[in-house]
């Protein structure tokens, strides 16, 4: 009996040092900034079309920097893949470089209106202490852009929107330091490939009928569903709960400063939990806490009228400006026009204060102007949010908007 026993104890001894053995090598191997070199040669991988992943070669220029500033690793891209997109495109922000075999860091940033087939990478050490924020760095200090860098990534990506609602949402953000791109893509894309390195991935600020947010490439994985990407900030704010989507890419535009991909954001997999100088990081499952809005557009002229549904994410700085521009496009595709007239709208907030107490705030209005009648019909709906998002006094979560809009050039 005791012979058995033993056997059966050697047996899962042996089969769990197997199991544990495989998973170390299944995990890609890092290679330290430290042990990078000039003139290494590697390959790095992205997503130029669809969700297929595809390599093209780098070679290491050299690396700058010191263990207090950060290092800026120097890298030649070539090949095919750089041919057919144009260099290092935004969107490419992300991109696995290996060297050797092991993970070395992600393509990050680029020099405006040079050669772009070169980049600087984020070392693999500074994205990794995104997964523990609260616990104080030991690894390297993330990379941040230098004068005339350009994230390889940065634009945000509008699907959906009207050219009315496009021209004041990149008003609005231009404020906040963010530039908006029409994808011309909304809604959800069929990818049915999971994430993992070089895939595309999207960071969404806004999802639905109505899409927002930006597209880079996944650098790092785990098999606890943890997520690496863009190897630099999405609007850097720190402590985040962002949509994690999945992505499909179109084709990468060459442009004069930089070429860059166009795509749509995908289905939602997860959420963003950290976006900081070094990248984002998130988790696969689960879902960011967004506000659901409803909107509803009719023109009284032409009896015409339409509904959107959105989710926005929960940002005291983003989320009036996401949610009239919403409401602006509505009311402009249903009217379809530039002239003047008169509007009414209602608009319905369900909130809660920090004690979890219920708010309403419901307004019915109407409004005159002698032309471009649509671009006003939502300055009411957008102060009223800020008062509530930005107020000093009470920290206040939207839970529901509805906003409904009825023009006419009367």
């Amino acid at each position: 009996m005791r012979h058995i026993l033993r056997n059966i104890l050697c047996a899962v001894c042996a089969f769990c040092t197997f199991w544990l053995g495989a998973t170390a090598f299944a995990r890609t191997p890092i290679l330290p900034v430290e042990e990078i070199r000039p003139g290494m040669t590697g390959y790095a991988k992205t997503v130029l079309q669809g969700d297929t992943i595809e390599t093209f070669p780098v070679e290491v220029l050299g690396v700058t920097g010191n263990d207090t500033q950060g290092y800026q690793i120097l890298i030649k891209a070539g090949g095919d893949v750089m041919d057919r997109s144009g260099g290092i495109s935004q969107g490419m922000s992300g991109s696995p470089v290996y060297l050797n075999g092991r993970l070395a860091g992600a393509i990050a940033f680029g020099k405006a209106f040079n050669d772009p087939r070169y980049c600087f990478l984020q070392p693999i050490e500074s994205m990794l202490a995104l997964l523990n924020p609260s616990v104080p760095r030991r690894g390297l200090p993330s990379v941040d852009a230098k004068a005339g860098s350009l994230p390889a990534g940065t634009p945000l990506l509008a699907g959906g929107f009207t050219d009315q609602a496009l021209a004041v949402l990149k008003r609005d953000l231009a404020g906040q330091g963010l530039e908006v791109l029409d994808s011309a893509v909304s809604g959800t894309t069929a990818s049915i490939a999971d994430l993992q390195p070089g895939s595309a991935v999207g960071v969404a600020l806004m999802t639905g009928d109505l899409t927002m947010g930006a597209i880079g490439t996944v650098t790092w994985t785990d098999e606890q569903g943890r997520v690496l990407a863009f190897g630099h900030p999405f609007v850097q704010r720190g402590d985040a709960d962002f949509f994690l989507t999945k992505a499909w890419i179109l084709t990468s535009l060459p442009n004069l400063q930089t070429s860059y991909k166009v795509g749509a954001l995908g289905d939602t997999v997860g959420t963003v939990f950290q976006d900081r100088s070094a990248g984002v990081a998130g988790k696969i499952g689960g879902r960011p806490a967004a506000i659901p809005v409803y909107i509803a557009a009719t023109d009284m002229d032409r009896s015409t009228s339409g509904t959107a549904r959105v989710q926005v994410v929960h940002d005291p700085l983003l989320a009036a400006d996401l949610i009239s521009s919403a409401a602006l496009s509505m009311a402009s595709k249903v009217s379809d026009t530039a002239a003047g007239g008169s509007s009414r709208v209602f608009f319905d907030i369900s909130a809660t204060d920090s004690e979890g107490k219920p708010l309403h705030l419901a307004r019915q209005n109407m409004f005159y102007s002698p032309d471009k009648l649509v671009e006003s019909v939502t300055d009411e709906l957008k102060d009223s949010l800020n008062v509530l998002l930005r107020n000093k006094l009470e920290a206040v979560r939207l839970q529901q908007v509805d906003v409904k809009v009825d023009l006419s050039t009367d």
